[in-house]
């Protein structure tokens, strides 16, 4: 008896599996076509100007000697219309400091220090340019300082 009752449940959870993929007809049988409209929202974005990633090196190594270092980074944006996006490279300290406190200036020039209006839409990489002179001034040691990446959107 349970045998016959598990056969015809099964075959009722078939039956019910056979529900029609696309029900639109025409009254006379011949099958009909429509469309579905499928758009996207920004709404969720509205408040943030959407989305970027700012893509740079954790670390930077200068050679003793070195006047000039390029340190090049990566903006990548996905905003709204809208929206464009800022971004600022500043250095912490006019000088990299050593662990006794002595003091090696430098200076950070380039496009890629203030770079502004960047698109709703780029995957696009930017230099700065680490400029060293005063290598003589200065005992050998290990020196450093950070620079600040700083990304701002902008949504008018």
């Amino acid at each position: 008896m349970k045998k016959v009752i598990s056969v015809l449940m099964a075959v009722a959870m078939l039956a019910a599996l056979m529900v029609p993929a696309f029900a639109l007809t025409e009254a006379d049988g011949n099958p009909a076509s429509d469309t579905a409209e499928v758009k996207t929202n920004y709404d969720n974005l509205e408040a943030t100007g959407g989305y970027y990633t700012v893509t740079y090196p954790a670390e930077t190594t200068i050679a003793w000697g070195t006047v000039d270092t390029t340190i090049q980074y990566n903006v990548t944006t996905q905003l709204i219309p809208t929206a464009t996006l800022n971004v600022t490279v500043k250095q912490d300290n006019a000088a990299m400091a050593s662990a006794t406190g002595k003091q090696l200036p430098y200076t950070l020039s380039g496009a890629g220090t203030n770079v502004t209006g960047i698109g709703p839409f780029v995957d696009t990489d930017y230099e700065l340019n680490i400029n060293v002179t005063a290598w003589g001034d200065v005992p050998v040691d290990s020196y450093s300082d950070t620079l600040t990446f700083e990304a701002t959107i902008v949504n008018p």
